[in-house]
Parts: structure tokens; sequence; C-alpha cells
């Protein structure tokens, strides 16, 4: 029997079925007394409803009635007429996610957003005593205000305080009959089909199993029949997420793996806290959450300043002490007009001042000049400062009164408003240096390739080495150190040859203590708080810097910034004064198919954020660089351009970039990143291992091979100095300088034939391409006139292709037999000169070009500040 249009059930006017199950039917109804819209669900009326049925739809009632939560289908009311029992719930628009993966697998971010709403929604459930027992795609409601979870109609009660104590005796209830198996085969947990009585656990083994399949579109467990499941239930673990979508973090296999653990006491304690890693890992925010997708324009750092807002209320709770009545300010700092924030992920380009009334940052003008920029908070305006051209970090006095900044050589002082810069001391390395000004009058300064920590006097003079690296003890690099407030202890990072990383706290003339682990580094921010990075999201923990002891555990302080784990590097910056600024923005590309013309040939073949890439030499294979958005860190990826599918080379939590095919096609070149600088591996790719080419412990980044496949073209920074070009035969693997200039050689390419170099060089002030004979000696021939930013010279063209810094690509033809010739450079097509090409691939016959054109530029999003942010903490 099922009910007609126009049938009433008490005061509820039946409309027509909107959907059917085993145990009962599902209406569209309304409610004549209120006006408004429900959904109806009445126990299966083809047959007399059994006790059992019965029993079912009180028990879901009596359940939901407990639940009050915005992704849990709400009851409305529950009733019984003409014999027919019924719920009035939520009358839900949208589709089962059911429905939803029989179209495929869901993009990321909906996998995060709806994972942690279904996991807030049992850890709601769970709080109340109640466990779900048949959490699977299809209970689960994708609507416009995000996942809702439907049918608790075997939930069953756990714990003393559940709400379905009365409820919880297998002798009561047909539905929790000895040897019988409650839920839905693939995403029953082991104790389930072992018997055992359930918990909270076993729903989160449920939401593993729903998470995997909306990541993948495929089931985590499956098989030709329910015996065979079940045999894979308990005794097989499905294939890494990584390995069916390579776009997947690695943070998001160990939440999925974690839920999955075939022994309770071996998954995630609680649903709450799957929410919260869910949430942390692509800046997840609190509810409500839009169901669709995300547009293009939206980016992550107003995800980190909601989830600033929110910390900040809740702070003193987690370092227990009372809350604050100091009300949190949050606000965006935008970059300079058609300008853009420094992000180099060696040095962080953002500092406060020590009352927090002003923020100091590093920022390219659109000029393309880059130097300290001062935003005094009380003004809407920033203000570059004359004088720090080519900044590369900042840090302030502890007066607030004078900045210091490193530029390529040299420690500078400026004092504020109207003082000129005084060098203080030159620099012997020029990479990444980052210090910091203590009470003292000393300023301490670390590069970020670690060999030591220097001190100097902030009036200026010689520096001395206060700690070096102890290599023998397995230390790669120490660096990024941070004054504690007595001017004289100070806190630093040290990383080891693994690439792991420890706080360490240092007294001079004393031993280095541990402070805690972490890979990032480390800020002090009174009244007591350190701030580091862990798995991407920034983290406080509250710290009594006089005895040296952490207290309590860390807290979430913004689920979102920019951080590079290979060098620990944070745009993030606090002060005593109580303010917070970071940055949490990232770059997003796609890689599209391009004509002579520029104009775009098919769909696009991957979206993200890339380094480099490079063509196979048979044309059907990319080899490129996928940042992962919340480490920064690196992973080298096989693109099948034929199929259009992307494997994973490395899955390493550290940084593999710059790769050069061999010939074959069989085996690559990259460099590899763990304690210290990048060095040069080769590996075959149907073979994990990674052979070190060099015992060279300098920046090494491979270019380009030869045409003949013997001479390898990479680039070398000795020092952290400039970038020169050397070149080594793959066979002796005995290393010779190509160039070695005062300047920085940058992107560097063969000829078709091998008789010349095409490279970028900075020596008239900005990147030109220049052509030069090798091996040489021979004229250094300059080919650009308006700036150059990459080079491609296709083996079977006749042309040059390189790309201008504002967004054209541009061909010159060249003949290098019998003497040199170069043709006039002609522009093919121009892109946008706000956003230009990041990197570019041409094809060996010159026709196509593979180029990666930004979608969201990182460095153009604005900053977060947000005033008073530790509200409460003493």
């Amino acid at each position: 029997m099922k009910l007609a249009a126009g049938t009433r059930l008490g005061p509820y006017e039946i409309g027509g079925p909107i959907g059917a199950g085993a145990m009962g039917q599902v209406y569209r109804a309304r409610d004549t007394r209120l006006g408004r819209e429900v959904a109806l669900k009445v126990i299966a009326a083809d047959a007399q409803p059994t006790a059992e049925q019965r029993q079912r739809l009180h028990r879901e009632a009596r359940a939901v009635a407990q639940l009050q939560h915005p992704h849990i289908c709400s009851l409305f009311d529950v009733g019984h007429e003409q014999g027919i029992d019924y719920l009035v719930i939520e009358l839900l628009e949208g589709e089962t996610l059911a429905a939803r993966l029989e179209r495929g697998r869901l993009p990321l971010e909906q996998c995060l957003v709806f994972g942690a709403q279904m996991a807030a929604a049992l850890a709601a459930a769970h709080a109340r005593g109640i466990v779900h027992r048949d959490l699977k795609p299809a209970n689960v409601m994708l609507t416009p205000t995000g996942a809702k979870l439907l049918d608790f109609g075997v939930a069953k009660g756990f714990g003393a305080a559940s709400a379905l104590a009365a409820e919880t005796d297998p002798s009561q209830s047909g539905l929790t009959r000895t040897g019988m198996l409650v839920g839905t085969l693939p995403y029953v947990a082991p104790e389930q089909i072992a018997g055992e009585e359930p918990d909270a656990r076993t729903d989160i083994f449920a939401l593993g199993a729903v998470l995997y399949e909306m990541a993948t579109g495929r089931p985590a467990f499956a098989a030709p029949t329910p015996a065979a499941l079940i045999g894979a239930v308990l005794g097989s673990d499905p294939p890494a997420l990584v390995a069916i979508r390579p776009d997947s973090p690695p943070a998001f296999d160990r939440v999925v793996s974690g839920c999955l653990a075939k022994d309770p006491a071996q998954r995630w304690h609680s649903a709450h806290d799957v929410e919260l890693q869910l949430r942390a890992m692509h800046g997840v925010p609190r509810e409500p959450v839009k169901a669709r997708p995300r547009p293009s324009a939206w980016v992550p750092w107003t995800l980190a300043a909601a989830a600033l807002t929110a910390t900040v209320v809740l702070l003193g709770r987690f370092v227990g002490t009372s809350p604050s009545p100091v009300t949190p300010i949050r606000f965006t700092v935008e970059p300079p007009p058609r300008g853009g924030f420094l992000w180099t992920g060696e040095v962080n380009p953002l500092a406060m001042s020590p009352d927090g009334r002003q923020l100091a940052f590093i920022a390219v003008d659109s000029a393309g000049r880059r130097q300290v920029w001062l935003r005094p908070l009380s003004s809407t305006k920033p203000i570059p400062l004359p004088g720090t051209s080519n900044a590369q970090s900042v840090m302030w006095s502890p007066d607030g009164r004078s900045i210091a900044f490193f530029t390529g050589d040299r420690l500078q002082r400026l004092d504020l408003p109207d003082g000129a810069p005084v060098t203080l001391t030159e620099l012997v390395s020029r990479s990444g240096q980052a210090g910091s000004w203590g009470r003292r009058g000393y300023i301490l300064y670390a590069g970020v390739q670690g060999d030591a920590i220097h001190r100097v006097s902030a009036s200026g003079g010689e520096p001395e080495v206060v700690l070096r690296a102890d290599r023998a003890a397995g230390v790669a690099r120490i660096q990024a150190p941070w004054y504690l407030p007595d001017g004289e202890q100070f806190l630093y990072l040290s990383r080891t040859v693994d690439g792991s990383g420890t706080i360490m706290r240092m007294k001079p003339g004393d031993t280095p203590r541990v402070v805690t682990r972490a890979e990032s580094m480390v800020q002090y921010a009174a009244p007591g708080v350190l701030l580091f990075v862990r798995d991407g999201t920034l983290l406080g923990q509250s710290y009594d810097w006089e005895r040296g002891t952490l207290k309590g555990e860390p807290f979430a302080v913004a689920d979102t910034v920019r951080y590079f784990l290979s060098t620990g590097v944070v745009a993030a910056a606090t002060s005593d004064g109580g303010t917070l600024v970071l940055h949490a923005a990232t770059d997003v590309q796609q890689l599209v198919w391009l004509d002579r013309t520029g104009a775009q040939q098919g769909a696009a073949v991957a979206t993200g954020d890339f380094e480099d890439m490079t063509l196979s030499p048979d044309g059907r294979r990319l080899l490129l660089s996928r940042r992962w958005p919340r480490v920064g860190t690196l992973d080298m990826t096989l693109v099948d351009l034929e199929r259009g599918t992307e494997t994973p080379l490395t899955t390493t939590p550290y940084s593999e970039v710059f790769g050069v095919w061999l010939p074959g096609g069989r085996s690559v070149i990259y460099s590899l990143v763990r304690g210290g600088p990048p060095v040069m591996v080769r590996r075959d790719l149907d073979s994990p291992t990674e052979t070190r080419l060099l015992e060279d412990a300098e920046f090494q980044a491979p270019s380009d091979l030869s045409p003949d496949g013997r001479t390898l073209l990479y680039r070398r920074r000795p020092g952290g100095g400039n970038w020169d070009v050397w070149t080594m035969p793959i066979e002796s693997g005995t290393p010779v300088a190509f160039t070695e200039t005062p300047y920085d050689e940058t992107d560097t390419r063969f000829s078709p034939d091998g008789s010349y170099i095409a490279l970028i060089s900075n020596e008239t002030g900005r990147p030109e391409l220049y052509v030069t004979p090798f091996p040489g000696p021979g004229e250094r021939t300059r080919v650009s006139t308006d700036g150059a930013e990459f080079v491609r010279w296709p083996r079977a063209g006749n042309e040059i292709f390189y790309t201008t810094p504002d967004g054209k690509m541009m061909a010159v033809a060249v003949q290098t037999r019998p003497t040199l010739h170069i043709g006039k450079t002609a522009t093919l097509f121009a892109t946008d000169p706000r956003t230009g090409i990041v990197t570019f691939e041409v094809t060996r016959d010159a026709q196509r070009i593979l180029a990666a054109l930004p979608t969201v530029i990182a460095s153009r999003q604005p900053l977060t500040v947000v005033t008073n942010w530790a509200a409460g903490v003493r």
C-alpha cells in the first residue's frame, strides 16, 4: 500500500513519495497547522508492520530527539494514525552521498568539508551515548547547508550516560540478538562482525570507509560475495589513498587509515579528533558550510581568518585561564597596488612591532622593486621605507624604534621614522638570513642552510659564532634563532640529516636543551606562548621561559598558514602587544595545452601548485613537481598525457624538485631535500632506490641533459650566494664550473645540437636571456630586451621560447651552424600581465606549449591581522 497524494495522517497532508527503503517509505508532506513542508517517514505498509519494524522506527525517534545538531536531520514529530506509525522529519533538498558517488569521486575540498561535518555530527551523537551503527553513503544527505546524517533506526546506546541506556539490553530487542550483524557491508567495523558491543569507535571505522569512498570513488573494501567481503574487512587494508588519488595529501591518508584500523584501540580516540584533523587539513570552517564547490576566486586566507577569530575566544580555556573581556579584532592588509608580498620559502617576510601597533613586511611594488614596507595599524596605507631595496627579512628592535633587515650580502639597521640605513655587518652566506633583536643590544642571525648561529652588536661590529651545527651528531642545520625576554637565552630550530626537527633552547656557554618536536621556526610572545607549526597548522603552547618548561597541550591558532616544511619557514609573526599577523594563501595553477597563438586546446591537464615540469623524450609523459598546500613541500609526479592519469613518483614528507629525464625515459634525475640543502639523485622509474650523484653539499638543481645524453647541466649555489651554472659528465661524475660570476644564472637549456647553452642572467640588473657556446669559451650573446623568466629550446626546432615578466610568450629563430645567428624576437601571444606564466614546456616539434597558468596568486592575497589574539593568556 502506498499513501496517495492528498491523504492525511493527522495534520500532515501527503504530497508525493520521495524515497523508499527496506524498512519504510518517505513522503513529502505539508504540516497544515504551521504551513511548512516536511518529510514523513512511515513503516512499509505492504504488510502488517512487525514489532521489530515499529521498534526500529520508535528507536530512531528517541535517538534523534536527543540530538540537535546542524548536520543531523531534525525530528519534528512522531505519531500513529489509521494504523500507521510515522515520523515527521526535516525536509532536505539535495541528494544522498550514494547518489553523488554514482558520478565519481568528490573533489578533495568537499571530502574535507563534508567529512568534518559528518565527524562533528557523530561526535554530538557519541556525547549523548548514541552510536549510529549504520553510517554509509545512503544515510548521508548532501544539502545546500552541508552534509546531514540520516536513519538512526539501528542506533544503540553505549556508556552509563547513554540517552538510549534503557534499550541496550539484548534480551529486550530483536535488533541486537546475539549473532545478528547490524549495519551494512562494507562499512561495518571488525568488532561488529565479531559480535562485540559497539561504541563510538565503531562509527569511526564506518566514517573512514565513507571518507575513503568519497576520495577515491570506490569502496574501501570490495569482494564478489558477502563472505569474501567480511574477510576483506577483517583481514586486509585498502590501497593507500595517494596511490589512487595523487592529489590527496599524506595527512588525509593518515586520518583515513587511522579510522580504518582493525583494532578499535588503534583508531582515533573520538570523532571530534577526526573533525579537528579534517578541518586543519585545508582550513575547513566551523558550521555552517555550503555544500556547493567553492568558487575559483575563493582563497584559503579567509578560512584562516575565521579560524583565528574562533580560536582566540577559546584560547583562555586551552591554557587553563579564564577568558579576557578584551575582544579580538580581525582585519586584512592588502599588498601594494599591483604588487605582492614576498615569499621565497627561505625567510619569514613579516614582523610585528613589540607593542603590536605597527607591521613591517617585505613586498614587491608594481615596478618589481622589493623593499620593506611599514603599516601602522591605525592607518589604511602601507609606507615604503627608502633605502631598504632587495630586503630579504626584517626584525624590530625591542623598543620598537628601529628595524633591522637583511639584503643579499649585509645586515642593516634603520632608525625610524627618518633614519638612513646603516650597515651592521657583512654576511658570509647570502642564503635566507633571518634573526632576532634582543634586549641586551645584540642581534642573533642564521641562514637557512644553517651552518651556525651568529651574534652581532646592534651598533655594528664583527659577528661572533655562538653555536655551530654539530654535523658529527647528525645535525644538518640550525636556524631561525629567537631571543627570549632576558635577551641572553634563545630558541632555535635544529634539523637532522633525515629532515626531522626539534625546537631547542640555548643559553650561551651552556648545553642546548630540547623544548619540543617541530619542523618549523618558533616565536615566543609575552605573556608566555610559543608559536610553531606542526602538520601545516599554526599552534600555540603555554611556555614558562624562566623555567624552560611547557605547560598544557598545544592548541590551534590558525588552521592554515603559509609554511614550507623543508626549510621550516612560517609566514606569521606576533608581538608582546597581542597582535598576530599571518599569510595563508596558496598558489593555484592550471596546466593547459596552448597552440602558438595562445588558444587553449582541450581541458586542463591538471590543477595545483607546480614548481617545474619537463616532457619525456617521447613526449607522452610529463615529470612535474607538485606542491602540497599545507606544508609547502614538493613531490615528483608522473602525468600520462595520453590517458590523463597522474602517478606520484615520490611521496615523502619532504621535497623532491627539478626533474630531468635521462635517455630512454626510464630514469630521471631530481633534487632531493632532507635536512640540508637540495642534492641531486638519480632514480629508475621502476625502483624506489635514489642514488646520490655528488658528495658536494651545496644547493644543486638539475636543469637539462645534453642531446647525446652524456652531460648534465645544473645550477649550484655555493654558500647560499649567487646561482652558477655547472656541468657534469653522467659517466665520470666529475663536475665542471661553466659560469662563476657575481650574478645569478637561473634557467638554462642546451641547444638541439648541444653546441650552445641558453641561460638567464641578471648581470644587467634584471634577468635577461643569453646564448653562449658550449663547452666554451666564447662570446655571450644577449637575446631578450625586455626581461626573461623561463626558457625552452625544443630538440627538433630552430627556435628558442621564453617568457617575459609581463606575461608574454616569445619566440626567436636561432641558427647554430655553421655559426650562431639569432633572428628577431617575436611575441607569439600575451597572457594577463598581472598573472603571467608560472612555468611551461614545448613539444619537440615546437607547435604546442604546455603552460602553468595561475588561477590564484598567493602573493597578491591579503594578510590577516588579529589584535588581542591571546586575550586571556597570563
